[in-house]
């Protein structure tokens, strides 16, 4: 059978038995990272510790300070192949002032602002060396490179986003009543293998959503996000919308949702749904929706645009691969009617 252009990618980026725990690290530490940046960004700050007049520097930012000492080995970057505007902006600083001198980003939780480095040669005081980092990183984040990508993410979220909102509307204009499932699929812990996994799970949801669902268990629409985590691994987050006027007893179904997943994938799958345990959601927005439940409604598209449309897991898909993580069911044809439209457009 010949590879795709993406399963070859894919294989590539997953051959190391240590993948799975460099990509463990990265999704601990990556996210620091993008805090550090977007900090530096919103406060245009470009250096840690602050200089006296004596010569002398002041302690950094504690939250500047945390979040430099936690950002990640960038040889794990490399390995995994993580690429964007924050890794591009990092590895140049690291490159250019921590790596002539074999300093390490996990070295900064070891030192005080006024300690003179035992480094063979010119002595430098920590609070300089970064300073120079910290430096580095916000010229790079002024650069037309890094200001364009986050103007496209930004764009990508939006598009996603109003995507989202236009399918919930529609569908509440359409139907008195709206059964909302909230499920998560997941490949079981005990099968993982991160050299398949991937493939495997984009594999088998793209047969989930194309299987012939009963008619007690037909959904009119969805919605969908591929993440990576640590304890999840590879896992989409879905939500699912059922006709309310034909379809009730949301627990029920969305477990038979589960259980189909898990005869999809040979019980390599695993599912959790959120219907199951309702109590542990202050605002509920999943189960039976009536169409002039505006309370309700706004909770849904909290949910939604907090959980469907935000892209913090970019970085864990293979770089160049062009892999799709969030998707909708095609917008529902508008049902004519007479008399005074429903509300929610």
């Amino acid at each position: 059978m010949t590879m795709s252009k993406n399963d070859k990618i894919i294989s590539q980026f997953e051959t190391s038995d240590t993948a799975s725990y460099l990509l463990e690290q990265a999704d601990k530490d990556y996210s620091k990272l993008e805090t550090l940046i977007d900090l530096i960004v919103d406060n245009k700050i470009s250096s840690a510790f602050p200089k006296l007049q004596t010569g002398r520097f002041k302690k950094a930012d504690p939250l500047v300070r945390n979040l430099l000492s936690q950002c990640p080995n960038p040889d794990d970057l490399t390995e995994l192949a993580i690429n964007n505007e924050y890794t591009q902006v990092y590895m140049r600083a690291y490159e250019e002032i921590l790596k002539p001198i074999n300093f390490e980003p996990r070295y900064f939780k070891n030192f005080q602002a006024n300690d003179v480095l035992p480094i063979a040669g010119e002595p430098i005081i920590f609070a300089d060396l970064a300073n120079a980092f910290v430096s580095k990183i916000f010229s790079g984040t002024l650069e037309d490179e890094f200001i364009q990508a986050q103007s496209n993410r930004f764009e990508r979220l939006k598009h996603q986003e109003a995507r989202a909102i236009q399918l919930l509307n529609k569908l509440r204009v359409k139907y008195s009543k709206l059964l909302v499932l909230r499920l998560d699929f997941a490949i079981a812990k005990k099968c993982r293998n991160l050299s398949e996994d991937l493939n495997l799970i984009r594999k088998m949801f793209k047969k989930f959503l194309k299987s012939r669902f009963s008619i007690h268990q037909r959904p009119i629409g969805y919605i969908w996000k591929l993440e990576y985590g640590v304890n999840k691994g590879y896992h989409y987050h879905t939500i699912f919308f059922l006709d309310g006027n034909k379809h009730q007893k949301d627990e029920i179904i969305a477990d038979q949702f589960g259980k189909k997943w898990e005869q999809l994938t040979e019980y390599k799958g695993s599912y959790y749904s959120c219907n199951g345990s309702k109590e542990r959601y202050k605002h509920l927005a999943i189960g039976m929706l009536h169409h002039d439940d505006e309370k309700a409604h706004s909770a849904l598209e909290s949910l939604v645009i907090k959980y469907l449309t935000k892209d913090k897991q970019h970085a864990f898909i293979p770089s160049g691969s062009r892999l799709k993580t969030f998707g909708t069911s095609q917008m529902p044809a508008s049902k004519r009617k007479s008399g005074r439209p429903r509300r929610g457009t």
